[in-house]
């Protein structure tokens, strides 16, 4: 399924559909502001998808994700957050088969954890593509319900519950973890160490942001011997001449593709 229509889903209403649902898609046009009656609310999906096995967020309103994934209206008037609602039934939430999750809006990894660390511990995700957002260095507005601005997670320590051998694609994009002070300053380590903790890896998509210095980071991932493939929008020029003769040398395909989300697996579409 693949929506760019504004609207409210009813899950309920559609029916016994919903629980052969394989592969949904939110699309980048896809906008909260966009409701014609502001009052109107998103539903979520069901929170059991046994069968669902790609979820793409291809928006940046945080608000989509929220609404269409992360909460539950158990009535017309009640919504239930999975973190700030103790009664919010995450023992329920099962996407067992999921394989594919990409994100282009910021998240939180508390509100990720109860739908990411099944199918991590069952060895069935391979594809992950998160936004970490660092916009704010920028100057630009960066509100997503529950998120703090100035904190980045640390993909180590916050992203625990998505370890599993079988990863194979790792996609990041609008991330900066140099001390926020320093508004050109880029600091893409917290990504190296991550892949330590996921040897089986072997293609990842960087999309820091353009911050002075951040190509030094895909002269960095080049020798990973992990690694095969590299998609990024960082290296041009005489840069790119180096990276790719560096990337010869260590038998890696880099791919320069603009933009945030790129086909990292058979069968991807881009919207």
């Amino acid at each position: 399924m693949h929506s760019d229509q504004p609207g409210v889903f009813i899950p309920g209403a559609m029916g016994s559909p919903w629980t052969n649902l394989r592969w949904v898609t939110f699309g980048p046009l896809m906008h909260y502001r966009r409701l014609i009656d502001p009052s109107q609310r998103f539903r979520c999906l069901p929170l059991r998808l046994r069968k669902l096995e790609t979820i793409e967020f291809l928006s940046d309103d945080p608000y989509i994700v929220h609404g269409c994934l992360l909460v539950i209206n158990p009535t017309d008037h009640e919504t239930l957050h999975p973190v700030q609602n103790e009664d919010f039934p995450v023992e329920q939430i099962n996407y067992c088969s999921l394989r594919v999750f990409r994100c282009r809006s910021v998240v939180q990894p508390e509100y990720l954890d109860p739908i990411l660390e099944p199918p991590a511990r069952l060895g069935t995700l391979e594809v992950l593509d998160l936004c970490i957002g660092s916009a704010f260095r920028r100057g630009h507005s960066m509100f997503s319900p529950g998120h703090h601005p100035d904190i980045q997670p640390i993909p180590t320590s916050s992203y625990t519950f998505a370890l599993a051998k079988s990863l194979r694609v790792i996609g990041l994009s609008d991330f900066n973890w140099a001390p926020a002070t320093h508004y050109t300053a880029f600091d893409g380590k917290p990504l190296l160490d991550w892949l330590k903790q996921l040897p089986d890896v072997d293609t990842v998509a960087v999309y820091p942001g353009p911050y002075r210095d951040s190509g030094s980071l895909i002269f960095e991932l080049i020798p990973l011997k992990q690694l095969k493939i590299i998609y990024q929008d960082q290296l041009t020029g005489a840069h790119w001449d180096a990276g790719m003769e560096l990337a010869k040398k260590h038998d890696v395909k880099l791919i320069h593709h603009p933009g945030r989300l790129c086909e990292v697996y058979p069968g991807y579409k881009t919207w």
